[in-house]
């Protein structure tokens, strides 16, 4: 993860531990409910920088890498997040969106939610801080990759 360069560290916190058990009606996935919260997140984020036309917008859309955290007693995402260039539109101007966006779209799925958005100043120390439980056996459930969230 070190090899790309990420500007914003999100934590999404469910405040919730009942989500930690909720299943999708279609699934066994462990964690179903919290990854379904999470891609529509995701689309939202994306809806609200690159318009309605952005599942269209593939190389454009945000790209992350998602940690899910305390599963049984605190449900929480911390995602590590990097933008692309967009026609008419700098880094500055996408990361604005998420910063004032963030909170609002995360509550509108998880009511009980908060969000905490951060700038990337030490891009080692939050790598080393999100993927801490990879050292543990490997969880597949615990963790969202970019690829997951774009092919459906």
């Amino acid at each position: 993860m070190d090899q790309w360069q990420f500007t914003r560290f999100v934590t999404l916190a469910t405040n919730d531990p009942a989500l930690a058990s909720a299943q999708l009606p279609t699934s066994r996935l462990p964690y179903g409910v919290l990854r379904q919260r999470l891609r529509a997140w995701d689309a939202r984020i994306n809806h609200a920088i690159l318009g309605k036309f952005w599942a269209r917008l593939d190389a454009d859309r945000i790209w992350a890498f998602y940690f899910l955290e305390k599963p049984h007693s605190n449900p929480h995402w911390h995602g590590l997040i990097r933008f692309f260039p967009v026609d008419n539109m700098s880094f500055a101007d996408q990361e604005q969106i998420l910063d004032t966006s963030a909170e609002k779209l995360w509550k509108e799925l998880v009511p009980s939610g908060t969000v905490d958005v951060t700038p990337i100043t030490r891009q080692r120390g939050v790598i080393e801080y999100v993927s801490k439980m990879l050292g543990f056996e490997l969880s597949y459930e615990h963790f969202v990759t970019p690829d997951e969230l774009k092919l459906g």
